[in-house]
């Protein structure tokens, strides 16, 4: 059953309470793969989930016969708890963005240690990061591609020639070239 403290139970109450259980952890029994086609096939997949998320899907599935529902498809979707949506799906403006997340464990990283204590920052190879005597390049120019000289291009045809005779060799059964 679901309620609403102090308030209306509607269509964004359900959505914002069925998108909360979505983000947490789904069954890995694999009951919830596909959508659900009717109600035997609803009822035999509640054996296989905890009975909470049994709950969320039966709820969906009973709410999508409501016409104040009908329009959200919770039927449709109860396999996903009712939530047309990907769980994943972050606004900018009501939380927070993936890249800001990450950026915030680099730096507990490189800041911490693995018991949780502050540390000095430190580079790629173990310096201090804030280490004045440490020189970074930040300009980097094109310079070549390909093979200097005609005799590495004839080097790297001849090994890729033998690769391809091994190759072939190994799926033929016959005798590689030497």
């Amino acid at each position: 059953t679901l309620t609403v403290d102090g308030g209306e139970l509607t269509p964004a109450a359900v959505g914002n309470y069925l998108a909360k259980y979505v983000t947490k952890s789904v069954s890995t029994s694999g009951a919830l793969d596909s959508r659900i086609k009717n109600v035997d096939d609803l009822t035999t997949r509640m054996i296989f989930l905890p009975a909470h998320h049994a709950a969320i899907v039966k709820t969906a599935w009973q709410l999508a016969a409501w016409s104040t529902f009908r329009p959200l498809g919770l039927g449709r979707w109860a396999h996903q708890f009712g939530f047309n949506g990907h769980w994943i799906t972050k606004s900018r403006a009501y939380s927070t963005t993936f890249a800001v997340c990450r950026e915030r464990r680099r730096t507990w990283a490189r800041t911490h240690t693995a018991t949780g204590e502050e540390r000095v920052p430190l580079d790629a190879w173990g310096r201090a990061a804030d280490d004045e005597q440490i020189l970074t390049v930040t300009h980097w120019q094109y310079h070549a591609a390909g093979y200097a000289r005609t005799g590495d291009q004839a080097l790297a045809d001849l090994a890729a020639t033998l690769a391809r005779s091994r190759r072939e060799a190994a799926r033929t059964s016959e005798p590689a070239a030497t």
